[in-house]
């Protein structure tokens, strides 16, 4: 639970703030968070369109055939989009590139840690 709370702050994190947003390596599709926020070297959340049906069989494929290396999906994303988490995938990578490239692919994200601060106020009606 712990696991999936992290990445949906991550993905709402960069919806709700498109202005802290920067193309990196001028690719339209990959997006990555402010720099004051620690990146993961390796993590990707790769969201895909909404008519793939087979998204982990897909990113596996493209992942095999073109040097992916280690890399591999860590996570399914099934509720509010339809993706997965990549690990261990090189930023200069082919299998990036060509993620970046495919047509199933709508955006790919670079996870990064994020810390939020606040205070949480309680008022007790009795």
């Amino acid at each position: 639970m712990k696991f999936q709370v992290f990445h949906l702050l991550i993905i709402l994190a960069v919806a709700v703030m498109p202005g802290a947003m920067a193309r990196v390596g001028g690719h339209r599709k990959l997006k990555s968070v402010n720099a004051a926020n620690k990146r993961v070297d390796g993590q990707y959340i790769v969201m895909m369109n909404d008519n793939v049906d087979d998204v982990t069989g897909i990113v596996n494929s493209i992942l095999r055939s073109n040097n992916g290396g280690n890399a591999k999906v860590s996570h399914n994303y099934k509720g509010v989009f339809k993706g997965v988490l990549v690990s261990n995938l090189p930023e200069q990578s082919q299998a990036l590139r060509k993620l970046l490239d495919s047509d199933d692919v709508k955006e790919i994200y670079e996870v990064s840690r994020v810390r939020l601060s606040g205070i949480l106020t309680c008022v007790l009606l009795i």
